[in-house]
Order: C-alpha cells, then structure tokens, then sequence
C-alpha cells in the first residue's frame, strides 16, 4: 500500500483524508466494543470539493444516526464552456450500527 498523508481536519469537523476510514475509526474506538457501517456517497455543489463534501454528509445525516468521520475518496468536476461548473466528492461515511 503506499504511504498516506495525515488526516486533515476541515470546517465542521469534517475529517479528510486518503487513509483508509476503517482505520481512522479503529484507531478512535479501538477500546469500546461497537459496529460501524460504510456508506459511499457522492455529493455536489456549485462553490467547490469542501461543500460538495459537506453536502454527503449532511444528506446523510438525514437518514442515518451517529456519523463518526467521513474518508474522501476522490474529487472530480464537471466542466463547460472551460470553466468548472460542478464540483463532486466521492466520499464513505462512517457511522455507528445499533
């Protein structure tokens, strides 16, 4: 596997980073005993990556509990007339399973 950056914490509390989110959260909660789940979302927006991050975990807020990090995975864009029109992040979210 090649060398990861370190987590790079965003506005919010959105943790980013290239690590894989399995080991971010075992690291976190590596003594409590606890399930967690992963999604893979893809989320938009017209400003740039950090909302279109922002925007996965907030729809995701709306229909699942106790979210725990969010790993980014890729960023892509949409593109027309030269000029970036739709910023898109493909990101996991980690939550915990009750």
């Amino acid at each position: 596997m090649l060398s990861q950056p370190k987590n790079k914490i965003l506005k919010n509390g959105i943790i980013s980073s290239l690590q894989n989110l399995e080991t971010i959260l075992s690291e976190c909660y590596q003594n409590k005993a606890m399930v967690l789940k992963i999604i893979e979302l893809v989320g938009s927006s017209p400003q740039s990556w950090e909302e279109a991050t922002k925007e996965a975990v907030s729809k995701a807020q709306e229909s699942v509990k106790d979210i725990r990090g969010v790993d980014l995975i890729a960023q892509t864009a949409v593109v027309k007339n030269g000029q970036i029109t739709e910023y898109r992040a493909n990101v996991k979210i980690g939550f915990v399973v009750e």
